[in-house]
């Protein structure tokens, strides 16, 4: 088993997102979307929007994904996410249109717009779907051969279920090979076996071992680990101080009916007061969060502030 978890969005962008890992990148997308490209990708362009520094590292918000860009103007977008914050399927589109209105400068024609792929590559189950790599686009409801345009590419990898359905026959497809190997609990024999099968992957290990070993990278890498897991713990917390404070706001209340709604506002307002001052979330972000109206999260900020 790794030291590190290559899934771990810093570490990945090591592997995959900066200049000189142009291979990779390649290499990896060319299974990932073996069953939509019209032909192997040749050519891309790493696209260095963010600087991988301590600020970033230690923003429990901030988002490393990696973005590139093929031949032909398509944007690919990677991102990584290990905790379910039951947002995904409304995130995924929200960041998917900002890519695709970035295509386009004010005055110019819409053919200017260019494609824009997401992969969301997660480390819990989402979907109803059955399979572990679900891909999704505009098809007209009833004659699903249709596509209304093909701008619109969606794929989510699930790992939970990879890892059910794929076991021990990782050799079979690049997609399962390139998903095998960012596994975390590998053994070292499994990775010698996939490099022989797919050379590129000895970059990857190289970079996974830097990671490991120099103590920079892996100051950075252990932020991004203690980041994540303090935006949980905070998450958690709220929670918790939402249904102590929910509990109090019931008892005052005196009644069944009192407690209950008392409970319920209370939970609620002891979350947002947590996400507000500690996570310094936006009135927008926490109403995505907890699936509130935006209006009452923006009031209940407003009482607070008071």
């Amino acid at each position: 088993m790794r030291k590190i978890n290559p899934l771990n969005d810093f570490a990945f962008k090591k592997i995959f997102g900066e200049k000189g890992r142009e291979i990779e990148l390649m290499s990896f997308l060319n299974a990932i979307l073996y069953k939509t490209l019209s032909s192997p990708i040749a050519k891309i362009t790493i696209i260095e929007h963010k600087e991988l520094t301590k600020e970033l590292i230690d923003d429990k918000l901030g988002i490393i994904d990696i973005r590139s860009q093929l031949e032909d103007g398509t944007v690919v977008n990677i991102e990584i996410q290990i905790r379910d914050q039951h947002n995904m399927e409304k995130r995924t589109v929200f960041y998917w249109s900002k890519l695709y209105t970035e295509g386009i400068k004010k005055g110019e024609d819409y053919k200017e717009l260019s494609k824009v792929i997401t992969i969301n590559i997660l480390d819990f189950n989402l979907l109803s779907t059955a399979s572990y790599l679900s891909t999704f686009h505009l098809r007209e409801d009833t004659q699903t051969e249709i596509i209304l345009t093909d701008v619109m590419e969606i794929h989510f990898i699930e790992y939970p279920k990879f890892i059910e359905q794929v076991g021990e026959n990782f050799k079979k497809l690049p997609i399962t090979r390139w998903l095998k190997l960012l596994q975390k609990d590998i053994d070292e024999n499994e990775i010698k076996e996939l490099i022989e099968m797919e050379p590129v992957m000895a970059y990857v290990e190289s970079t996974i071992d830097y990671i490991t070993s120099d103590p920079q990278a892996r100051l950075l890498y252990e932020g991004r680990e203690k980041a994540r897991l303090d935006r949980i713990s905070l998450l958690r917390g709220a929670e918790e101080k939402g249904r102590e404070a929910g509990r109090e706001e019931g008892r005052k209340e005196g009644e069944i009916k009192g407690r209950k709604e008392g409970e319920i506002k209370g939970r609620l307002e002891g979350e947002i007061k947590t996400l507000f001052n500690y996570l310094k979330m936006t009135a927008e972000e926490i109403a995505t969060e907890l699936k509130q109206p935006l209006e009452q999260v923006q009031q209940i900020i407003d009482k607070l502030g008071r």
